[in-house]
C-alpha cells in the first residue's frame, strides 16, 4: 500500500519546497529585504541620490526587487555618487515600512558608485548615526515573538549594539524594551530584555560570528523561554520574568532611539519580525536564508 510522504510525516511541513518564500513559511509582522520575500516583485526601497549638487541631486525614487537586481537602482544613483535609503518597504503586507526622514541618518545602499548589496549602517557624528525605524502596536510582542536578522557587522567596537528591536542599551535602561544585540569584542549575539529602569536580562549565544562575515541570527521568545540561533545552530535559556511590552518603535541597526551615533557598523541584508512563536519554523526560515545567500 502506498503511503504519501505527508501522511508518513504526520503532515509536517517539508523544508523549503520549490518556490517557497519566507512569507509562505510563516507570516511575519514586518519583513524587509532587497530580494523578494513574497514570490512576486514587491517594492523594496526608496532611494535618495546625492550627486554632490549636480543634476538630480536629492531626487528620490522607489525600486522593486527586480529593479534593484537589474542595476536600475545603481544607474539611477549614477557613477561615483552615493545613494541613501529613505524607506525600506515592508513586504509582509502590514505596511510597517522602515523610514528615515533625516538625510544624514539614512543608511547607504550605493557608496561612491558601488552597490553595497544591502543597507550599510555607519557611525556618523553624535546625532546622525544611521538607523531605520518602523512602527509596532503596543499589543504586539507580548508572550511570543521572534526576530531574524541577516547581515554583517564591522567589529569596530566592544560596546553592545542593537541590530533589531527597541533596546536602549546606553545611559540607563528602558523598561519593557527588547532586542537582538551584537557584542563585537567577543563576536557573539544576545537577546536582551530590559525589564526595569535599572536592570536588564540577557541570553547570550554560544556561537560566534567573525566581523565582516555574512550570517543569519534568529531570536525567539516564548513565555520566558529564549532561543538564539546563529547560522542554524541554536541554544535555549530562560528569562526569570516576563518580557514587558514596549510602546516604542522598532529600529534596525541602532543602539537606541536616543543615541543614534552608536549604531552598529555593518550591512543589513534582511530583517524580519514575527508576533508569534517561530521555534517550529526556525529551521525552515534559516534554511531558506542560508541557501539563498550561500551562508556556510
Amino acid at each position: 500500500m502506498h503511503i504519501s510522504l505527508d501522511s508518513a510525516l504526520g503532515r509536517q511541513r517539508r523544508l523549503n519546497q520549490i518556490g517557497e518564500t519566507i512569507n509562505s513559511i510563516a507570516t511575519p509582522a514586518a519583513a524587509f529585504s532587497l530580494r523578494s520575500l513574497t514570490g512576486g516583485d514587491p517594492l523594496s526601497v526608496r532611494v535618495r541620490r546625492d550627486t554632490g549638487g549636480g543634476a538630480g541631486d536629492d531626487d528620490e525614487r522607489d525600486f522593486t526587487v527586480s529593479e534593484v537586481a537589474s542595476g536600475a537602482l545603481l544607474d539611477f544613483v549614477g557613477s561615483g555618487n552615493n545613494g541613501f535609503v529613505h524607506t525600506w518597504f515592508d513586504q509582509s503586507g502590514n505596511d510597517r515600512h522602515a523610514v528615515q526622514d533625516t538625510d544624514p541618518r539614512q543608511p547607504i545602499i550605493v557608496e561612491s558608485g558601488t552597490f553595497q548589496n544591502g543597507l550599510k549602517f555607519t557611525h556618523a557624528d553624535t546625532t546622525n548615526g544611521k538607523r531605520l525605524s518602523f512602527d509596532r502596536d503596543t499589543s504586539q510582542l507580548g508572550t511570543e515573538f521572534a526576530f531574524v536578522w541577516v547581515g554583517t557587522y564591522s567589529g569596530s567596537s566592544s560596546t553592545p549594539k542593537n541590530i533589531l528591536g527597541a533596546s536602549r542599551l546606553v545611559q540607563g535602561f528602558n523598561s519593557g524594551s527588547m532586542g537582538l544585540v551584537v557584542r563585537p569584542s567577543v563576536e557573539n549575539f544576545r537577546f536582551r530584555n530590559e525589564n526595569s529602569s535599572t536592570t536588564n536580562q540577557q541570553i547570550v549565544s554560544t556561537q560566534t560570528m567573525s566581523a565582516d562575515t555574512l550570517g543569519v541570527v534568529f531570536g525567539n521568545y516564548d513565555d520566558d523561554a529564549v532561543t538564539i540561533s546563529l547560522n542554524g545552530t541554536a541554544n535555549t535559556a530562560t528569562f526569570s520574568s516576563t518580557v514587558l511590552n514596549s510602546t516604542k518603535n522598532f529600529h534596525i541597526m541602532s543602539v537606541t532611539p536616543y543615541a543614534t551615533a552608536n549604531s552598529p557598523e555593518g550591512i543589513c541584508r534582511e530583517a524580519l519580525v514575527y508576533d508569534t512563536n517561530q521555534v517550529n519554523n526556525r529551521t525552515s526560515i534559516e534554511t531558506n536564508i542560508i541557501n539563498h545567500y550561500s551562508i556556510s
